[in-house]
């Protein structure tokens, strides 16, 4: 218990000094940066029932950013555990980033092969899905230096994000992520028409 809890201690010390987050310097508008065409990155939960629960909101991304006719669809990468590899239409995303434990350190990060590749996908945007805390996942978004990096609930505390959404309480992890899909839509994607409430059907 005692070294699960100092490798805890220095595994947060380690992420939080190898960042490279975008300028934070510069005030960051979200709406464009949302808006706009630069790749996505859709971190998804690890446990199980949380990974099921968050699969529609990947049909709501490509439903609110499909391009106008003859466009090119903005890109959609999605980082998973490699147990959940057959669990999403391949139609929904550009590119999907597969990890397993032997992808960690000795520290449970995300090792320089999986860091390096996520950096190279130069995304705009990452959303983690992740209702509870998950320091590798957070790191991942960390490094990406999206102008949006965005989490849910009290962990957007921690300096990994810069848009934290807060969400409703709900019984249901199904519910929490209808409410994200709601959230994002009425803030920064009614243009895309009108909100279907079954997802099932896009």
């Amino acid at each position: 218990m005692k070294a699960r809890g100092i490798r805890s201690r220095l595994a947060k010390i380690y992420a939080g000094t190898h960042l490279k987050y975008a300028r934070e310097d510069i005030a960051v508008n979200f709406g464009q940066v949302l808006l706009g065409q630069s790749p996505i990155l859709v971190l998804m939960p690890r446990e199980a029932g949380a990974f099921e629960a968050a699969r529609p909101l990947l049909s709501y991304l490509y439903y609110f950013t499909r391009p106008a006719e003859g466009g090119l669809p903005r890109p959609i990468h999605v980082y998973m555990h490699e147990i959940y590899r057959n669990w999403i239409d391949g139609r929904l995303m550009s590119d999907v980033i597969c990890w397993s434990d032997e992808d960690h350190n000795m520290l449970k990060l995300p090792n320089n092969r999986l860091v390096n590749k996520v950096a190279g996908l130069a995304c705009g945007v990452a959303l983690d899905l992740n209702l509870e805390d998950d320091l590798g996942a957070s790191y991942i978004c960390g490094i990406t230096g999206a102008g949006v990096r965005m989490a849910i609930g009290d962990k957007a505390e921690q300096p990994y994000y810069n848009l934290r959404l807060n969400l409703p309480p709900a019984e249901e992890d199904r519910l929490v992520y209808m409410a994200l899909a709601r959230h994002l839509h009425r803030a920064f994607f009614y243009s895309c028409g009108d909100f279907p409430e079954d997802p099932s059907m896009l």
